[in-house]
């Protein structure tokens, strides 16, 4: 079961999935947080952005869900949302 653990610091965008199941919350401290809306709780922890992430998005036309997350860092990272998993960095 995973943690309920919030953000350390602000919370600066937030995605759901088509489903309802799954929010993604995007904080000042540079994590991402996968919730599972069912439970309420943290299921993964997204890293890897150095700064505050500003943005997140999902694609929904691709063959499986993928979200976007833009940091104040100036890259977007990739992530498989079925499989929770980084994809690629986009640098900018």
């Amino acid at each position: 079961r995973g943690a309920t653990q919030g953000h350390k610091g602000g919370v600066l965008s937030v995605a759901i999935s088509s489903d309802g199941r799954t929010l993604a919350s995007a904080g000042q401290e540079g994590q991402v947080l996968l919730w599972d809306l069912r439970t309420l709780s943290v299921v993964k922890q997204l890293g890897g952005h150095r700064k505050a992430v500003t943005a997140l998005a999902l694609r929904r036309d691709a063959d499986e869900l993928e979200l976007y997350s833009a940091s104040a860092d100036r890259c977007v990272r990739v992530w498989n949302l079925e499989q929770r998993a980084f994809v690629e960095t986009l640098f900018g």
